[in-house]
């Protein structure tokens, strides 16, 4: 959306006065809805797609075991105000209900989930960043659906355009019926050319939401897998982490395992305890996948002795997921844009050796490597 984006000031000022009309059973205001023990059939509807409404619905869930949110509801409805309503889920007991009624297809622990209607729905997470950035990417999601609807052929620009087109060629006597009519041909191509773009990127949504929605459904009936089901168990653990790579975290729990196991196997009397006989079962069950090991080699080759600061290197930089910040005589480097994993680096360096410091630290903070 471009940032000039901004709704009327009578618009605003009839919604903040509370004059908006009912969408089905929602008020258009700028306040949020709770959704409650006594309400949660409101967004049961919703999620189970057996209710439409005109705007978009917008479910903002706790964090997980916190009763934490990770964005300012109050503000994001002040924010949505005659664009989409905004309900808030008030507890985990709601979540759990939901889980149950809705089949496993709710959000939740922080994930933010926008009805759009018709089955079509988006999941936004939060990853890194704040509060305000999280808001924001929700906003302009909305928006950007929003800005795909169909308008009506007499209301869009185009057309609006063209009838005062022909309007003042009819003013000042230069009016050519011949022109005209190929003019309005030709805006009938282009508007035909917009629809099939839209409705293409409508179905590649469409896809994209059922294909989440398989993945939510997977993960809630292995975290609901009986004890009898099954011949084996199943271990299901939350986090708020994303994975930087692919099996990053799968990864990082198993050679910790595998850690363990190689220690107690040292005393005779700890292989035979249950704790050794459950780890060494999930290490059986489970590979550690490795997937990380071309990039951490990668980034060696790169932070080598002989390595220079040039436009290759940055480039290779951002190739291994790196964003690349020019502070005054240093290079800021923020591994997947995260904080949290930041690195200074000198603009010039002579000493080959600091320079490959630099990279062990990076596989250390990052990779879990001690090189």
């Amino acid at each position: 959306m471009p940032n000039d984006f901004n709704r009327p000031y009578l618009l605003k000022k009839i919604i903040r006065e509370g004059y908006g009309d009912k969408d089905n059973d929602l008020c258009i205001d700028d306040r949020y809805v709770l959704i409650k023990k006594d309400n949660i059939e409101l967004i049961e509807k919703i999620i189970l797609d057996e209710v439409e409404y005109m705007m978009p619905v917008v479910y903002v869930t706790q964090v997980a075991y916190t009763g934490n949110y990770r964005v300012n509801y109050t503000e994001l409805a002040k924010d949505l105000a005659g664009i989409a309503h905004v309900l808030v889920e008030k507890d985990r007991n709601v979540s759990k209900r939901l889980q149950e009624t809705t089949d496993g297809k709710n959000p939740y622990n922080s994930a933010v989930q926008i009805y759009f209607g018709k089955g079509a729905s988006q999941r936004i997470l939060y990853t890194s960043g704040n509060q305000w950035s999280f808001r924001k990417e929700i906003v302009n999601t909305v928006c950007r659906r929003l800005s795909l609807s169909k308008i009506d052929d007499d209301l869009s620009w185009s057309k609006i355009r063209f009838k005062k087109t022909v309007e003042s060629m009819i003013k000042n006597e230069n009016y050519n019926e011949e022109l005209i009519k190929m003019y309005e041909e030709e805006l009938s191509k282009k508007d035909f050319d917009i629809d099939q773009r839209n409705n293409r990127i409508k179905i590649l949504e469409e896809k994209n939401n059922e294909l989440h929605s398989q993945v939510d459904y997977y993960r809630f009936s292995l975290e609901n897998k009986s004890a009898g089901s099954s011949e084996y168990g199943s271990i299901v653990l939350d986090s708020q982490e994303i994975d930087f790579f692919e099996n990053e975290q799968n990864d990082i729990i198993l050679k910790l395992i595998k850690k363990e196991i190689n220690t107690m196997q040292a005393d005779i009397n700890q292989t035979e305890t249950r704790k050794y006989h459950v780890l060494k079962s999930i290490m059986q069950q489970n590979e550690i996948k490795n997937d990380a090991d071309n990039i951490i080699q990668e980034i060696r080759n790169l932070f080598s002795g002989g390595a220079k600061i040039n436009r290759a290197f940055k480039s290779k930089l951002k190739e291994l997921g790196f964003k690349i910040n020019e502070t005054g005589k240093h290079y800021e480097l923020l591994y997947r844009d995260d904080s949290r994993y930041s690195f200074t680096l000198a603009r010039t360096t002579s000493d080959g050796r600091s320079f490959k410091n630099m990279g062990t630290k990076i596989l250390k903070n990052v990779f879990g490597v001690n090189d």
